[in-house]
């Protein structure tokens, strides 16, 4: 779907920026190469399995004592299981449906969220540039190994909006600000006092 969305965004990207040309082309790029990992693993698991495995032997061999509790016989029956489950689901067609539309929705409002929060700002921004920054931040975001891409997420959203817009970096900064409330602070907040509401609740009721 990133894909689909960079080119269709293609039209209208001013193409003679040298930020956005690296941009796109790291993006479509990345693109590629998930919807290689993709095919591998619909249509030629097999290469994926000896990729895994490659990957699980180099982890051993850098980390001696995790390669001495490696267990190949429980890793085969592992990648087995995953391989039936995987082709099984893609077999579903009702539940193909529904991904896809759950997540074009989720992408969709991804999208409109910065749009109306600059809009509320007083700022009008061309839907290319939030539809770049949307896709920067998901593509770092999956190689990040920062528990809920705490900063980096909030300095790429800088970052780009401010290379590839004129606004006002006051604007910009506030529009960071109320993108993570609203797309991670508030929901951490809530979970977090739903999950110790319920922690408590369980530990009361095991006390009686």
């Amino acid at each position: 779907l990133m894909a689909v969305g960079l080119v269709i965004a293609i039209p209208l990207l001013p193409l003679d920026s040298n930020v956005v040309r690296s941009i796109l082309i790291g993006l479509l790029a990345f693109s590629l190469v998930v919807g290689l990992a993709f095919y591998v693993s619909v249509v030629r698991f097999e290469i994926a399995r000896r990729w895994i495995k490659a990957f699980i032997r180099f982890l051993g061999w850098i980390i001696p004592p995790l390669g001495k509790k490696i267990k190949w016989p429980e890793i085969e029956d592992a990648l087995s299981g995953f391989q039936e489950t995987y082709h099984n689901s893609l077999k579903n067609r009702a539940l193909i449906f529904w991904v896809v539309f759950i997540t074009v929705v989720q992408v969709g409002l991804e999208l409109l969220q910065p749009y109306a929060i600059f809009r509320a700002l007083g700022v009008a921004i061309p839907f290319w540039v939030i539809i770049v920054t949307i896709a920067t931040i998901k593509t770092l975001a999956v190689l990040s190994p920062i528990p809920g891409d705490s900063g980096l997420v909030e300095g790429i959203n800088f970052g780009v909006y401010a290379s590839l817009s004129h606004i006002p970096q006051q604007i910009i900064a506030t529009q960071t600000i109320l993108f993570r409330i609203l797309d991670a602070w508030l929901l951490w907040i809530i979970s977090g006092i739903v999950t110790s509401m319920v922690s408590v609740s369980m530990l009361r009721k095991q006390g009686k």
